[in-house]
């Protein structure tokens, strides 16, 4: 399986069943800084850098910070996960 795959196939989203007839599933917010530093090493774009430091302001102590720490190793998006947690110490 490819790096990138592992987050397609991620469980922490979140179902959502407002009626009987639909169900919607939403990323979680873990999944979503991850996806915004692979997004951000691609391209380079500080508006990926800013997004995460607002989930992280939004989600604060919520935050599964283990699972960030691990698959932010596990994609090599160490390098750039530090500097996310450098810019929004304070």
């Amino acid at each position: 399986m490819e790096q990138s795959d592992l987050l397609s196939h991620s469980t922490r989203g979140r179902r959502v069943r407002p009626s009987e007839d639909y169900e919607a599933v939403f990323a979680s917010p873990e999944d979503v800084i991850l996806k915004k530093l692979e997004s951000y090493r691609e391209g380079g774009s500080e508006k990926h850098l800013r997004d995460i430091a607002s989930v992280i302001k939004i989600s604060g102590e919520m935050l599964d910070f283990g699972y960030l720490e691990r698959w932010a190793e596990e994609l090599e998006l160490r390098e750039v996960w530090n500097i996310v947690l450098e810019r929004t110490k304070s």
